[in-house]
């Protein structure tokens, strides 16, 4: 009779024995078992009691050179790189012919750019064995990275001729001939390679990556499809193989994969978290939240969906559910030094502070440091409340700590930095971010950073450096390009804000930012003709664009070509009719030719497709105050309200008409009462937000306005209005950062709106970047319109003049 035992069974005997040794066994046995043990659970992928193992070995014998190189392995694979690298250094310094530490030791110190530190590992590897495959693979992966190619060639084919069939040297070889762009070598190398190595998913994934670059797709699945077979349990080859079904609208097949992926892995988080972030990438929220409600089904107290779906709840702009769930979840344990509860409490406090509940939200903090004095995430949260007050010394202690723990940690840095600016240390800035630039995944945002210092101390030759660096960093990255052509036309260098701009519309002609930056370069010196034709060329390349046909509309307007403006507006009505943002431009060219009666059909066209858009009440409210009639007006829509509180388009026009006219609290507390009357009706919100902004006399006044915009932002997430009104309270309460990235989606969405650019202006110029305040503050005032703050931008942008 034959007996079958599980492997489970199996590592569980051999567990038991190696205990049973190590307890009446020589020192050197005992460590030998407790090593064995830490291989075991290593390999059944229970890291942490391996880990437990290895030290239990070292406690033993302290120069146990392979614990040291298995303990580092360990930390790897639990993500303690800094743990890890030390402990593979101990290997190698106790017990020289561990190779394999060498080499683990030499990709880390690639990953982290300390290219000759390791070359000296692969040179004391190929000391040792100078034909070692692996170790003549990471020497030719330090000249790859370094790009000297010749030299990477050199070894990898003395490899290949000697018979070596690693599949990491097939993988190079074939990277090395696609720098040569020979297609022929790259699939002789990758194919033979994926021969060699039938299950070498690192050979089949790169397979699968250059047959995409082809776009064969149906090589593309065979590879993933192996990969998923080769290794069920790795979610992420299943998310690859439904982006690629997604990218092709094949998007019942995406459900199925993932589908079959969790029921899989019914049991397994990450499979559900990855699965939903997936979705959320899509932009499909309700498929994310829907797979992790079904998760917290299956396991109610699982914290990992919990702060998934409140951070989910977050950037849907769903604050308030968020605020609930984590104050649920924070109930679920009632201790204090749980790890859950203090990453619920951080994401918690993080939420508060967003939500400008300062108080709640630092005292929160203080409690988690209270209780865990090292917590890194909560120190990143102090340190940023500091820097809000202008704390300087507190926030650099702050910042330090986070820095000094988590290296690769972008945000850090740049905060840092920014503390020591607060200080007007701006040396130590300067030294901040360049100690940083090695340890960063995006040096390029660390060269704006230092452009920005630059600027700061009227360093422009620097500056300009920097911004080229940062292209040259990452030349795929078209911010990096904007940034340098925009700090070319704020120092009046056209014609190299024009070569930035052009490289940006070369690349990507169906970016909008392209043609509206060429465009700004031309009004900038007057020349709106010239506008007008990369106006033109950017409405054929992006017919869609409701930011280029608007610019498109007003170049016209200022060349006094309204016929070509009526047209344009025409044109794009006759294809769809009900786009109640062409009926509004129409009205606006309809009140330049002071043609009152079509500008007023076109707005109450508008108001009737969009009613809660608040852009053509505000037209059509000008109207009335033009025509003289104010007080007419004003009893007509007052009546209209008697009859049916809920009439948007009455609150909405009354309320703006007391806007218009400067009656600022009667215009807050109709947006107000038109809010209570009707709970969805946003505009009506963030009106009210942002008068009560303006004319705030405390800091309650000020919670009272964000209050009301957040509750805009739930009705209407990433709206451009909301978000200017968002960041002007923040900038009124202190929050220069939460300001900055606010009011800058808000200008994406309207790059000509005097306001949002009034709001930039002076945000910009709070941050120090002088040339760029004037910039927006220019653009605000260009069309001599009436808005709040208007006298003040013109004042701010006299005082920058003579002051620079």
């Amino acid at each position: 009779m034959k007996m079958f035992f599980s492997r489970a069974l199996v590592y569980i005997f051999i567990s038991v024995l190696l205990t049973m040794l190590v307890a009446c066994s020589s020192p050197e046995d005992k460590k030998q078992a407790f090593l064995e043990k830490g291989n075991l659970l290593f390999e059944q992928k229970d890291f942490v009691k391996a880990k437990l193992e290895y030290k239990n070995a070292l406690q033993i014998d302290p120069k146990f050179g392979q614990a040291y190189y298995k303990l580092g392995k360990t930390h790897i694979e639990l993500k303690e790189l800094k743990k890890a690298y030390g402990n593979l250094l101990k290997s190698v310094e106790f017990d020289s012919d561990i190779l394999d530490a060498r080499i683990l030791l030499g990709k880390m110190l690639i990953a982290g750019k300390l290219y000759d530190k390791a070359i000296e590992q692969a040179d004391a590897v190929l000391a040792k064995e100078s034909t070692h495959a692996k170790g003549n693979i990471l020497k030719a992966s330090i000249y790859f990275v370094q790009k000297e190619f010749d030299l990477a060639q050199k070894i990898l084919t003395g490899l290949y001729d000697a018979g070596c069939t690693e599949p990491d040297m097939y993988i190079m070889l074939s990277s090395v001939a696609r720098y040569q762009k020979d297609i022929n070598l790259i699939k002789k190398y990758l194919y033979e390679g994926q021969e060699k190595n039938p299950e070498s998913i690192p050979i089949i994934l790169t397979v699968a990556k250059f047959e995409a670059s082809q776009k064969n797709y149906g090589k593309v699945e065979t590879a993933l499809l192996k990969i998923i077979d080769l290794q069920p349990e790795t979610i992420s080859f299943r998310l690859n193989l439904a982006k690629m079904y997604l990218s092709q609208g094949k998007k019942d097949k995406a459900i199925l994969v993932l589908d079959k992926a969790i029921e899989d892995n019914k049991e397994d988080a990450k499979t559900r978290l990855g699965v939903a972030s997936f979705w959320l990438s899509a932009r499909d929220v309700a498929n994310a939240e829907k797979v992790i409600k079904e998760g917290m089904q299956i396991s109610p107290d699982n914290f990992e969906y919990r702060l998934y779906l409140s951070e989910l709840y977050a950037k849907t702009k769903r604050l308030d559910e968020s605020e609930d769930l984590l104050r649920q979840t924070v109930k679920l344990n009632p201790d204090p030094d749980n790890p859950d509860i203090i990453k619920t409490k951080i994401a918690l406090a993080k939420l508060l502070l967003v939500m400008a509940k300062i108080t709640e939200g630092e005292a929160l903090v203080d409690e988690v440091l209270k209780n865990d004095p090292k917590n890194v995430d909560a120190h990143f949260v102090k340190g940023r409340l500091y820097l809000s007050r202008k704390d300087g010394n507190n926030a650099i202690n702050e910042f330090r700590i986070v820095a000094e723990d988590r290296p690769q940690f972008i945000q850090a840095h740049l905060n840092l930095a920014q503390a020591h600016v607060v200080n007007k240390e701006f040396e130590l800035a300067e030294d901040v971010l360049k100690s940083a630039y090695d340890k960063v995944a995006d040096p390029a945002i660390l060269l704006k950073a230092l452009a920005q210092l630059n600027l700061l101390q009227k360093d422009v030759v620097s500056a300009e450096t920097n911004l080229i660096k940062a292209v040259e960093v990452n030349p795929d990255n078209l911010q990096s390009v904007i940034d340098l052509g925009d700090f070319y036309l704020a120092g009046k260098k056209h014609e190299k804000a024009l070569a930035q701009y052009q490289i940006v519309m070369d690349k990507k002609p169906t970016l909008a930012n392209g043609y509206l930056k060429a465009a700004s370069v031309y009004l900038s010196q007057k020349n709106a003709k010239k506008a007008v034709e990369f106006m033109k060329t950017g409405y054929e390349k992006n017919p869609n664009s409701s930011q280029i046909v608007s610019s498109l509309v007003r170049l016209y307007m200022m060349e006094k070509d309204y016929e070509s403006a009526i047209a344009t507006c025409k044109d794009r009505l006759a294809k769809n009719e009900k786009e109640s943002f062409t009926w509004n431009l129409l009205g606006g060219v309809y009140m330049v030719q002071k043609q009152v009666d079509n500008a007023q059909s076109a707005f109450e066209k508008a108001i009737e497709l969009s009613p809660e858009w608040g852009k053509p009440y505000e037209n059509l409210a000008r109207i009335y105050l033009a025509r003289g009639d104010k007080q007419s007006a004003i009893d007509k829509f007052n009546n209209a309200l008697e009859k049916n509180p809920k009439n948007k388009a009455a609150w909405m026009i009354l309320g703006t008409i007391y806007e218009k006219d400067k009656g600022y609290e009667k215009a807050a507390l109709t947006y107000n009462r038109a809010f209570e009357n009707n709970p969805d009706m946003w505009v009506a919100a963030n009106n009210a937000a942002f008068i009560k902004s303006e004319f705030s006399k405390s800091e309650s006044d000020l919670q009272k306005a964000m209050e009301l915009v957040r509750k805009a932002e739930r009705l209407k997430p990433n709206a451009g209005i909301v978000l200017d009104t968002l960041g002007w309270l923040h900038y009124k309460m202190g929050n220069i950062d939460e300001a900055y990235d606010n009011i800058k989606k808000a200008i994406e969405q309207h790059p000509d709106n005097d306001m949002i650019n009034y709001h930039m202006g002076v945000i910009r110029g709070k941050q120090g970047n002088i040339k760029e305040a004037k910039i927006y503050l220019e653009k605000a005032l260009v069309s001599n319109n009436e808005f709040l703050g208007a006298q003040t931008a013109q004042e701010l942008l006299e005082k920058y003049y003579k002051e620079n």
